[in-house]
């Protein structure tokens, strides 16, 4: 393991170490501060990084380890060997992170969007090591294109079509659009470049035009769905502790979606200010809820 890589975000806003380590042929950048015995991990989505979580860990108390890594073709991370960024690839390259970093610890997970069908992935795999789990916004069950309001698939269809490369790599459109409309506050300039960093070039931009095309609607990709199916079951029926952190009005988890995560036992529900990015919005009011968990866990 290596400190400090090359590429991390502008230490004005965020100053947290970094490391890097060998997950099965990927250099995987990840925050590691804090100390203690017990351990913290943040998983992120698309289009973001260990960068969103920043302000998160900054207001925690420094009595645990917090580690975030950024995923395979993210944030600080290198490209995967052949290039291919599918939710299979992902799981492969955390899984290696996981052993190279943390081989035989217990961990409390706390996951935004993608990073929560990552990270419940592995939880059901791995559930005695699972100290708690925390989420918000995640992907945590399939959608039918049905369920979109009105011409709301448009954009989906779209980007899942031969358009996709031309709208969402010409245009790094999923940083430069859809990052400020799932946040209510505007990122300053720092905040923006921060999150434009890792992807500079077409190319360098396929992982955040694949994961809207690993997105499982009415049953496709077929593999994904049926992971994302399995992690709902089985965060349906486990007792592990968990905090519910709700987006308010949020996006992902709405409607039926949150009814669905609700269901879950052994689980707390705070509500915070937000859309989809929610600690870009309520990083302190997360933290917040996030020690009285870890505290009580």
């Amino acid at each position: 393991m290596s400190p400090n890589p090359a590429g991390t975000p502008d230490t004005r806003t965020d100053r947290h170490p970094r490391k890097i380590v060998d997950a099965d042929g990927v250099r995987m950048s990840y925050v590691d501060t804090g100390s203690g015995d017990r351990t913290v991990v943040f998983l992120h989505g698309n289009p973001t990084s260990s960068y969103m979580w920043r302000n998160v860990i900054a207001n925690l108390a420094p009595t645990r380890r917090y580690l975030a890594p950024d995923l395979a073709g993210m944030g600080a991370s290198g490209p995967t060997p052949d290039g291919t960024y599918r939710f299979g690839n992902h799981a492969r390259h955390l899984d290696a992170w996981f052993d190279a970093v943390l081989p035989d610890r217990k961990v409390t997970l706390v996951m935004h969007e993608w990073g929560a069908a990552l990270g419940l992935d592995w939880a059901r795999r791995h559930a005695d090591r699972v100290d708690g789990l925390a989420h918000m916004e995640g992907v945590v069950q399939g959608r039918r294109w049905a369920d979109f309001p009105p011409g709301g698939d448009a954009l989906f269809r779209a980007v899942r079509g031969d358009k996709g490369e031309e709208i969402v790599l010409d245009t790094n459109l999923f940083v430069e659009k859809m990052l400020p409309m799932g946040t209510l506050r505007a990122l300053d300039e720092r905040e923006m470049a921060a999150y434009r960093a890792p992807f500079p070039t077409r190319r360098s931009r396929v992982p955040t035009l694949t994961w809207a095309r690993e997105l499982p609607l009415d049953g496709e990709p077929q593999d994904v769905a049926a992971i994302v199916e399995a992690n709902g079951t089985w965060a349906s029926g486990s007792q592990v502790p968990k905090l519910l952190i709700a987006g308010e009005p949020g996006a992902v988890l709405t409607g039926a979606a949150l009814a669905y995560v609700r269901s879950w036992p052994n689980q707390r529900e705070v509500g915070v200010t937000g859309t989809h990015f929610l600690p870009e919005d309520s990083p302190q009011r997360i933290a917040e809820a996030l020690q009285e968990f870890l505290d009580q866990l």
